[in-house]
């Protein structure tokens, strides 16, 4: 395989042309946001997670403010706790996308970000002289690796632009230029759309680290500058240094980590997860062939990349952007191995010639691309767009039968004990209304909470004098807790409705404790 130091310079230097031809990346493009999103009911994925909700209204709120929160408007929990909203720029993309289109604002700007992201790393690969067949094949398994964090949240960018920084120190590495110290804005924009901004600077940091492995002190010192730059401008943030305190805070907590799912080891038994473990034993198969090759900083990001995958799921979606170019550079010298004695004539030969021929325009950017995401955002075209929340996660039916008993007359902040994966949804259904006791924000909360509602989700012995203190007056409970059979057989609750998704329990008389 011909070292990439070699090729990509020169790939570099290809003038770079708009035509009204489609490229190959303009199909690609194209047909994920098709299938994965567009077709179908491909958006309720999108809408899995209800901390969307509280994202919507959080960009809505500083729309109308201009200013980011400092002390949480939608809970009754902690009032005058303070609350860092430290994903205020994403939350501020999604309040506008919903003022203009509503739902389907949300689950399209949402896609086309995942889309773009994916479509980055692809013409990242045919950069570095991938053969069009090797990126697009690595690029559909990077899509299904990363089908599992296809949600409509925050960190969505951080993919878009971890694949945008791992594509740009590539080339400062091949071809040191200043371009690359425009990740010092953009480690501005990121750590306001996203606690996923560490990525960068963590990422800089093991490029510092490969240069001393190198022996290389210029280029050592390059990056230390760089990191130390980056580093500083994270503090351009409406919270200051505060925000970096907060978050070691949280990513110090024994209990926090321990209670969130995103922060658990990954469960090897979806499809996606199998394209992930494909990903991982390649990248450990690689390891030998770069340092080798003395290629330290792709074999530190597999390294690191990898042992933060394995620990906590949410970084499945970094090691593995990260991965795909390394691996499709030595599938490739594989591929050049394999042809390169083959005549033209031969069935290898005319593939081998018809990708070398693809390959100059699978980069060329067109306005297709631009052009059908428009189309989409004007028109019904591509089914069925969302109106709410799906079904088949949330409880919908009894919210929206409910809804002038739980947000009308006289309960405009009635206090509903509700699951946790529920409470953003309650959030965009009720807000400005205090209805929340607990949402997906468990930094916020915090450990005392957290165990109330644990509690009184497994209908523990103290459950009733828990509920007393909170003062709850609605309770929407999903059918497998165990809180659901207490409540029925409870004197002090009424069940008034139910769906498929669970039960909605009035209180009877109001409890005379207070919190």
């Amino acid at each position: 395989m011909p070292p990439v130091s070699a090729t990509a310079p020169e790939r570099a230097r290809q003038p770079r042309r708009w035509s009204v031809l489609p490229s190959l990346s303009d199909i690609l493009f194209v047909s994920l946001m098709w299938l994965m999103f567009v077709t179908g009911v491909g958006w309720i994925t999108l809408l899995g997670d209800g901390d969307t909700g509280m994202h919507i209204r959080t960009g809505e709120l500083i729309l109308t403010t201009h200013q980011a929160p400092v002390r949480d408007p939608y809970a009754f929990t902690a009032p005058d706790k303070p609350w860092y909203a430290w994903e205020w720029l994403a939350d501020v993309a999604f309040g506008e996308a919903h003022r203009l289109a509503g739902l389907k604002g949300v689950v399209l700007l949402s896609g086309i970000i995942i889309c773009l992201a994916i479509t980055i790393v692809f013409r990242h690969m045919i950069w570095r002289g991938e053969g069009t067949h090797i990126a697009l094949l690595m690029s559909l398994v990077l899509a299904d690796a990363l089908r599992f964090h296809y949600l409509a949240r925050p960190h969505i960018f951080t993919t878009l632009l971890a694949a945008v920084t791992f594509w740009m120190l590539d080339r400062d590495w091949e071809k040191p230029g200043r371009s690359v110290w425009l990740l010092v804005p953009i480690a501005v924009l990121w750590v306001n759309l996203h606690g996923g901004f560490l990525v960068l600077i963590v990422s800089l940091a093991l490029f510092t680290a490969a240069a001393v492995l190198r022996r290389e002190p210029d280029r050592a010192w390059r990056y230390g500058k760089l990191t130390a730059a980056c580093a500083a401008a994270t503090l351009i943030n409406p919270y200051g240094w505060n925000l970096h305190v907060h978050i070691w805070e949280y990513l110090r907590s024994d209990w926090l980590v321990k209670s969130i799912d995103e922060f658990q080891s990954p469960a090897f038994r979806s499809e996606g997860m199998f394209k992930f473990e494909l990903l991982l034993f390649a990248g450990f198969a690689l390891l030998f062939h770069l340092i080798r090759t003395r290629r330290y900083h792709e074999a530190l990001l597999i390294v690191f990349w990898a042992h933060a995958a394995l620990i906590s799921v949410r970084h499945v979606t970094i090691y593995a952007i990260a991965a795909a170019p390394p691996i499709a550079a030595f599938l490739q010298g594989a591929w050049e191995r394999w042809t390169a004695a083959s005549a033209r004539s031969s069935i290898k030969g005319v593939v081998r010639d018809l990708v070398r021929d693809l390959q100059p325009k699978a980069a060329r950017t067109s306005v297709w691309a631009a052009a059908f995401v428009v189309l989409v955002a004007i028109s019904s075209w591509g089914g069925q767009w969302p109106k709410d929340f799906p079904s088949a996660a949330f409880p919908t039916a009894v919210v929206n039968r409910n809804a002038s008993l739980l947000n009308g007359p006289g309960h405009e902040n009635a206090r509903i004990l509700s699951q946790d994966y529920w409470g953003g949804y309650l959030i965009y259904k009720f807000y400005p209304n205090r209805h929340l006791f607990i949402d997906g924000r468990s930094d916020y909360f915090g450990p005392k909470v957290i165990n109330d509602y644990t509690a009184l989700r497994g209908a523990r012995d103290n459950w009733e004098e828990v509920a007393n203190r909170y003062k709850f007056q609605f309770a929407l409970v999903p059918r497998d807790w165990a809180l659901a059979g207490a409540l029925k057989r409870s004197p002090e609750w009424t069940l008034l409705d139910k769906d498929e998704r669970g039960f909605l329990f009035a209180r009877r008389h109001e409890p005379g404790a207070t919190l």
